[in-house]
């Protein structure tokens, strides 16, 4: 047995072994000396990088809270009311303006509910319930590509509002005035001939002839001075308060029979057509015949300039989709292109008599009614007037001054073209 034990334990590590030994664990523990201070190393590192970080943090914490702090004063001192909801339309943030105007509760309310009851009405322009008048403005807000609701800023523009009513009723007043120096200028002629004629109906030797001569031309003067008359008034109330449903073959057939007599004394022609005599307009159809009426006797008046005798002139009316369109034409000698620009400016006139009155009445009184006026003249030929009036629905509102007149040049595509030739769609002669 002691010799089987003596064959199996281990041999005792020599010196040399041990040493070895030593001189690994040595080096190992170098090692992870060496590893341990690399690792302190990156260890203050960044900790100094967090610390860092942490006063940036902080410095910006601090900034946005200063920009923070100023915009809530800037909000605050803010003649606007600004309201600001989330996507849901519940309202998170107000400024002391928009509690004022609107009042309170406000936040937390749902801002449709608050512009129904507090904002009555539609559009950009509304009206508070103490009569002031204001504008809103929306902008949507919007966080990496998500809805976060919007930006409502409410602004009081009552002061502009009486600033703006204030600058109209004084350009009222100065056109007034102007038209009042020009008709107490244009009245002295008709005037002085009608008492003239007037004078001589009660002379001794006066034939029976004269006399009714005598009579026409009186009349015809004294008919001049209503017609300035009547001009100033359309031009300064705009006289279309009396609204109607009428047929545009009813305004068509009106207008005929007025100016038939008229056309027949001239020695021009006259033709009335209409593609769609159902079509139905909403306004005042006086207002309107006059308008035309007032086109119809400058061509006739143009034509005895121009001497371009005998004039034809053709009123013919269609439908473009909701609007009814109104074409005047005529051939006689057309406008200079110097003065085609200033045509529907009042009392801008080319006539030693004219009052510069009747295309400003004509175009107030298609822009009352929601429609617009173009012109075409190509001088030396004739001129075609297209007005647009929308035709009337069952809840038609009267619109106020929507439109604007506007010219074509020469260079437009009808340039040249016969100015009596029918138009693109076949029209229909109502009356013979």
């Amino acid at each position: 047995m002691n010799q089987a034990l003596s064959r199996t334990a281990p041999t005792p590590p020599d010196g040399e072994q041990l040493q070895a030994a030593f001189s690994q664990f040595n080096a190992l523990s170098a090692q992870l000396a060496d590893a341990y201070g690399e690792l302190e190393k990156q260890v203050a590192q960044l900790s100094a990088e967090l610390a860092e970080a942490r006063r940036q943090r902080l410095q910006q914490l601090a900034e946005k809270e200063k920009l923070a702090n100023r915009l809530e004063t800037l909000l605050d001192a803010l003649p606007a009311a600004v309201i600001v909801h989330d996507h849901a339309g519940r309202i998170q943030q107000v400024n002391p303006k928009a509690e004022e105007m609107l009042g309170q509760p406000l936040l937390h309310c749902n801002w449709a509910e608050v512009a129904q009851q507090r904002l009555p009405g539609e559009g950009d322009d509304r009206r508070l319930a103490d009569g002031r008048y204001v504008s809103l403005r929306a902008r949507a807000l919007q966080a990496e590509g998500r809805d976060c609701g919007k930006l409502i800023l409410i602004t009081d523009v009552t002061a502009s509002r009486q600033l703006e009513a204030r600058l109209s009723q004084q350009q009222r007043l100065t056109s007034l005035g102007e038209m009042v120096a020009s008709l107490a200028h244009q009245i002295r002629t008709p005037l002085a001939a009608a008492m003239l004629y007037l004078g001589n109906i009660n002379h001794a030797n006066a034939s029976a002839e004269a006399r009714q001569r005598f009579c026409r031309k009186a009349a015809c003067s004294l008919r001049h001075l209503e017609n300035m008359v009547n001009d100033m008034l359309v031009f300064v109330r705009g006289d279309v308060s009396a609204q109607s449903r009428f047929a545009v073959a009813e305004l068509l057939e009106t207008l005929e029979q007025v100016l038939q007599p008229a056309f027949a004394e001239a020695g021009a022609s006259l033709r009335v057509l209409c593609d769609a005599p159902e079509m139905q307009l909403a306004g005042n159809p006086d207002a309107l015949a006059s308008a035309f009426q007032n086109l119809a006797t400058n061509a006739i008046e143009a034509a005895q300039r121009s001497g371009r005798q005998p004039m034809h002139f053709v009123i013919a009316a269609r439908r473009e989709g909701d609007c009814a369109v109104l074409v005047c034409e005529d051939d006689a000698g057309g406008i200079e292109a110097g003065v085609l620009p200033r045509v529907f400016e009042p009392f801008y006139t080319t006539r030693r008599n004219g009052t510069g009155l009747g295309l400003a009445v004509v175009n107030e009184t298609v822009s009352r009614h929601g429609g617009d006026i173009e012109i075409d003249s190509r001088p030396g030929e004739g001129t075609r007037f297209t007005v647009r009036l929308p035709l009337a629905r069952s809840h038609t509102v009267m619109q106020s001054g929507l439109a604007a007149s506007r010219h074509r040049p020469d260079t437009s595509p009808t340039a040249g073209a016969d100015p009596l030739a029918p138009a693109a769609e076949p029209l229909q002669e109502i009356h013979s």
